[in-house]
């Protein structure tokens, strides 16, 4: 089965911990390791609804990560990600986010992306 939402993102933007609390809620979610590849459509292989980039600053993906991360590197996997940014259906920087804050922001989206905002409102 074809995922229903792809997660892209700068490493420690915390794709890996969504993709675990998203399928926990019943949703097919998978995420593609875009900033590493120079292909700048390998998320569109997936052939998913929604497009989720996830972003944060230098400095949240150091102290997420507990180690220092080279600017330019971090700069490199931005650049990666600059079509999927372009493309994408949400853009969500994570920064100050909890795990729940960001599951229930992409939740959101992806409902009233398919027409199924009354479930959410209520």
């Amino acid at each position: 089965m074809k995922p229903e939402i792809v997660i892209v993102g700068v490493c420690a933007a915390g794709k890996t911990t969504l993709v675990e609390k998203l399928r926990e809620k019943g949703y097919r979610v998978e995420t593609v390791s875009q900033e590493h590849s120079s292909n700048p459509y390998l998320w569109k292989r997936q052939e998913a609804f929604f497009l989720v980039v996830l972003d944060c600053e230098l400095e949240t993906a150091r102290e997420r990560r507990q180690r220092d991360i080279p600017p330019n590197r971090f700069m490199a996997q931005k650049e990666k990600l600059q079509k999927a940014r372009e493309e994408c259906d949400l853009l969500l920087p994570t920064d100050g986010l909890t795990v729940e804050e960001s599951a229930r922001i992409i939740e959101e989206a992806y409902k009233k992306s398919r027409g199924d905002e009354k479930e959410w409102e209520q």
